[in-house]
């Protein structure tokens, strides 16, 4: 039974199982506290998504980004969107539902992944440890902002999302699939480079394709990080000829996908844009100190790693010190990647580098270290002892931080904000809006701007992110509009010329108005209810 339990398979089932009720119970939290007049947003901070689902839906294949009424050309872009979308199609469901389904999909998807990845590359006194730290070990807190007191740590943060356990692997789901992807790649890739096969071959051109698809900046780390160091691997123990047939199965379908990609997001703002907006989201310092922090529970294990090499470094067999090698190197090389970042140049964002994806390796690094130190011990009864203590720690601080993390999270749920929690009569408008032609131009605010094309099929006027050069800009004309005070002439014109066929005036575009009236020569009420109302242009 003891060793049952203790079995990788059963291990990562548990953590599962886990994690997908802090999940549940995080998700399902704002329904049960939301005021009985108000109905909170389903997929809160999860942007343009749901609305590419939607487009794909309605038959789309290339897609728009819906924040912006001005001219935005169509790409064939996030794919995986798109595929969800066909799936949704065909059975019938609503975007946002399938977003949710992706999510959990996608979790089980990596704990798969992770596993197999163990069960084929690490030794089997490594393979548990491996599954506990890669899939269970909880993000550090910020190491400049560690608050007062317990309940006040903040875990650290990338770009807009701190990776805690539960978002980790519930997240967004393209993130979540192209790392499970890019591990089935790397176990492929060595399974290929001890022993090439037709199977195998193919196994790793199709992960490389579907990585490089599914989540670009992940696929590109690994070629950046993981591949030369193989590379130098393979020459040194006279395996070059392994090593250069997984290249050439990989790399063809990389470099022509990319290359598809670059072409589409050249057609027009906000894509070709985007990358160099990305750069200027978070600096390098904080990139760094988040970097540097998120993985403070798996120092230990690193460190016996490297402390055990003293006594153990002839007796490292290859594979494993291939495996080491590799992982040093995906969490090593972003930092020396970290300075060429904001280069135009350089083809991802500080963080796109090291945006969560090295808790895998960390896990991986920390596993054979805890494993390889133990083996110093002759002595079962110390051995079993000191593994407990050890192991037992850095667990129960993981769980402490996890119930931090979660409990600050459903405080923060607490905060009855207009677009986390919209009324309920404003949920009618924007179902509503459905009813009006497929692509409106709606004018409207950026935070419910962010909401509307998630769940109707229109384009908004500006949404909260901003990915746009001139987001700012619509900004600044979208206030102007909504406090009511330009002339007839002027407002009709802003309209014309950025494409808005109806106006959305919902409670927080109700807080700019500062006029007994809202343009009624030039706007005639559509739908009204005591949250919202909807005008069509006279």
């Amino acid at each position: 039974m003891k060793r049952l339990l203790t079995h990788p398979i059963v291990v990562a089932h548990i953590l599962l199982f886990i994690h997908l009720a802090i999940f549940l119970i995080v998700t399902i939290n704002p329904y049960r506290i939301s005021p009985p007049d108000r109905s909170p947003v389903m997929l809160r901070g999860h942007l343009v998504y749901t609305s590419i689902i939607r487009q794909a839906k309605e038959g789309a294949w290339s897609v728009q980004i819906p924040h912006t009424t001005r001219e935005s050309p169509h790409v064939y872009a996030h794919l995986f969107f798109v595929f969800l979308g066909k799936v949704a199609a065909l059975f019938n469901i609503d975007p946002p539902i399938i977003y949710m389904m992706a999510r959990v999909g996608a979790a089980v998807l990596l704990t798969w992944a992770t596993l197999f990845f163990a069960l084929t590359v690490l030794p089997k006194a490594a393979q548990t440890l491996a599954i506990l730290f890669v899939l269970g070990l909880e993000t550090g807190p910020n190491l400049l902002i560690l608050g007062k007191g317990l309940w006040n740590i903040q875990p650290s943060i990338f770009s807009y999302y701190s990776q805690v356990i539960s978002y980790r692997h519930f997240g967004l789901p393209h993130h979540t699939t192209g790392e499970a992807i890019g591990i089935l790649f790397l176990t492929f890739f060595y399974m290929t480079y001890q022993k090439p096969t037709i199977r195998r071959i193919v196994a790793v051109s199709l992960t490389a394709l579907l990585g490089i698809t599914i989540l670009p900046p992940y696929m590109l780390v690994l070629f950046m990080t993981v591949l030369p160091l193989w590379g130098i691997h393979a020459v040194l123990n006279h395996k070059i000829k392994e090593y250069l047939i997984g290249l050439l199965a990989s790399i063809p379908v990389v470099a022509g996908m990319s290359l598809f990609l670059k072409s589409e997001f050249a057609k027009g703002i906000p894509w070709k844009d985007f990358n160099q907006v990305e750069k200027t989201w978070v600096t390098n310092t904080d990139a760094f100190v988040n970097y540097i922090s998120s993985l403070l529970l798996f120092y230990p294990g690193i460190l016996l790693l490297f402390s055990s090499f003293i006594f153990q470094l002839k007796s490292i067999a290859k594979n494993l010190s291939l495996v080491i090698i590799l992982m040093s190197g995906m969490i090593l090389d972003p930092l020396i990647l970290l300075p060429f970042t904001h280069y135009f140049w350089f083809p991802l964002a500080n963080f796109r580098i090291m945006d969560g994806y090295t808790y895998f390796p960390a896990g991986i690094l920390a596993a054979i270290g805890f494993s390889s130190f133990l083996t110093l011990f002759k002595n079962t009864k110390i051995k079993f002892i000191l593994s407990f203590i050890l192991i037992s720690l850095v667990l129960l601080l993981s769980t402490v931080l996890t119930i931090v993390y979660t409990r600050q999270t459903l405080e923060e749920q607490k905060s009855i904000w207009t677009n986390v929690y919209p009324l309920k009569n404003e949920w009618k408008a924007i179902s509503f809006l459905n009813t009006l032609p497929k692509g409106s131009g709606i004018m409207v605010m950026n935070y419910f701007g962010e909401i509307i094309p998630e769940y109707a099929h229109v384009r908004s006027f500006i949404g909260s992110t901003p990915a746009y050069p001139d987001w700012d800009e619509r900004h600044a004309l979208g206030v102007s509009f909504y406090t009511g005070k330009l002339s007839d002439t002027k407002a009709r014109k802003l309209l014309k010329n950025n494409n808005i066929d109806y106006v959305f005036q919902g409670s927080d575009e109700k807080s700019y108005l500062q006029t007994t009236t809202f343009y009624p020569n030039l706007l005639a009420p559509i739908f009204s209810s005591p949250g919202a109302v909807v005008y069509s242009i006279k």
